[in-house]
């Protein structure tokens, strides 16, 4: 099993990837871009955040395993926002696709900013925090 701080390392990496990515789409939504930019920030999508998503995923899993943090109460609280990002990433995806096809992404994810930088806020806050 590799060291604890280089899963860590890992970890916060591509967790960094994800926001990234995130906070990107979410511009795209509030702002359609179209043609050369579109696709790009939909390859950027398909190759770097969709993994890091998953790494996300499997790396955190390893963590918790590994530090015991399934018995920490915070631990519950963290996971419900990083499924309610994962589910916005999946949405987002899905409504880049539908721009590139020339249809309109939903008026909701205009929002999706704002729900991404509290979410990421909340995240960074209960894991450096551990408050209960």
């Amino acid at each position: 099993m590799p060291d604890y701080s280089l899963l860590k390392i890992l970890h916060i990496t591509a967790a960094s990837l994800v926001a990234i990515g995130l906070l990107l789409n979410s511009f795209v939504l509030l702002r359609p871009l179209a043609g050369t930019r579109l696709a790009a920030v939909r390859r950027w999508d398909l190759f770097v955040t969709s993994p890091a998503l998953g790494a996300v995923w499997i790396l955190g899993i390893i963590l918790a395993i590994s530090g015991n943090w399934f018995a920490s109460g915070w631990l519950p609280v963290k996971l419900a926002f990083v499924v309610a990002l994962s589910a916005l990433h999946g949405m987002q995806s899905g409504s880049m696709r539908r721009l590139a096809q020339g249809a309109a992404a939903p008026a909701f994810l205009r929002f999706s900013l704002y729900l991404v930088l509290v979410s990421v806020s909340a995240i960074v806050l209960l894991v450096s925090t551990k408050p209960f």
